[in-house]
């Protein structure tokens, strides 16, 4: 017996949001996961020449494994395009391509995504509860802007070539320790979701929890008064 379940629209429940969220951040974070499917259905069996046969109503209850996105831990930055210095606002917008691993069996079109970008230099960085923190367990120190890939949509497997923005606060001594660095050599930087992730709720909810990491190639930013 082969059965085929053809493309459909899962709908959400007012109530169920919170559970969604759940489910999609598991996709988002861990390298599978589990769930149940439920329902009931209807069988024909065809007899050939002797007709078909209707049982209408078989419950059936079965558990799926999805690949999940595994916070997305092959993100290359291929290369810096371009850079924009917004002195009066204090900030500088690095444009760059990403080329995006996904070993998931999702295809997913997330529209835009935003993440924060946290710098470290004190000591390694570590994944609690969902949150990227520095040893000292206080990562507000380490935040010096965001990155927005917008339009985003992941098809099974590689997407090369795709452009995300970084908008890095320059007035932030933590920025300006980024950018001397980068000037010399490739640095990495931590991302992580946040409540404005996406402008879908649900979405941000769900993708809150991802933390990745991506190597910024060595560039040099324009100059500006306090960068060293």
């Amino acid at each position: 017996m082969h059965t085929h379940i053809p493309n459909t629209t899962l709908t959400v429940f007012d109530q169920a949001h919170a559970p969604f969220a759940e489910f999609v951040a598991a996709l988002a974070t861990q390298p599978q996961h589990t769930f149940a499917v439920k329902g009931s259905a209807d069988i024909i069996i065809n007899f050939g020449v002797l007709g078909t046969h209707s049982i209408k109503g078989i419950d059936f209850l079965s558990d799926l494994t999805l690949k999940g996105l595994n916070n997305l831990p092959e993100i290359n930055c291929t290369y810096v395009k371009e850079m924009v210095l917004y002195e009066r606002e204090q900030m500088l917008e690095v444009t760059t391509t990403l080329d995006i691993q996904n070993q998931s069996q999702l295809m997913l079109t997330l529209g835009d995504v935003a993440l924060k970008v946290f710098y470290n230099t004190s000591g390694p960085l570590s994944a609690a509860n969902g949150n990227v923190m520095s040893e000292k367990g206080d990562d507000s120190r380490d935040l010096i802007g965001t990155i927005m890939i917008r339009n985003l949509t992941l098809l099974q497997g590689m997407n090369d070539s795709r452009t995300a923005t970084i908008k890095l606060n320059t007035s932030l001594e933590r920025t300006r320790q980024f950018l001397a660095n980068v000037a010399r050599a490739p640095q990495k930087v931590h991302l992580r979701g946040y409540r404005g992730t996406s402008k879908n709720e649900i979405l941000t909810a769900g993708l809150n929890a991802l933390t990745t990491s991506i190597v910024i190639p060595a560039f040099q930013a324009p100059s500006f008064k306090g960068l060293t």
